[in-house]
């Protein structure tokens, strides 16, 4: 399944932040509401705790950067740092599915603050 950038995927995770994990760069995100449309073999239910890893992102914006590996660990705790307990986010299901209740980035857009 493929969605062109300004195009919101019908599955979606919406959750809060309630731990962050700044040396390993994850987050866990008690699940608060989810959809699914077109997926339905996902075990993850509202009130579980999800891990969200930001140390595998290679696409900022939608666009691989040609990045050495310490600008692109940086640019990754850059977009970490955006992120605090009890915030709320939306997890985008794109082509990365969730997989024993964790999520392992591969682009930035795909996680976004809520208001």
């Amino acid at each position: 399944m493929n969605y062109l950038s300004d195009t919101l995927p019908p599955e979606r995770i919406i959750g809060k932040i309630i731990e962050k994990n700044t040396a390993q760069l994850y987050l866990d995100v008690e699940v608060t509401d989810i959809t699914l449309v077109l997926l339905d073999s996902i075990d993850i239910n509202i009130g579980d705790s999800i891990r969200i890893y930001f140390d595998e992102i290679v696409r900022f914006d939608f666009v691989v950067e040609n990045l050495n590996p310490k600008e692109l660990d940086d640019k990754r705790r850059i977009v970490f740092l955006n992120y605090q307990i009890n915030q709320n986010v939306l997890y985008y299901f794109r082509d990365n599915i969730p997989k024993d209740h964790k999520i392992v980035l591969k682009n930035d857009n795909d996680l976004r603050l809520v208001d």
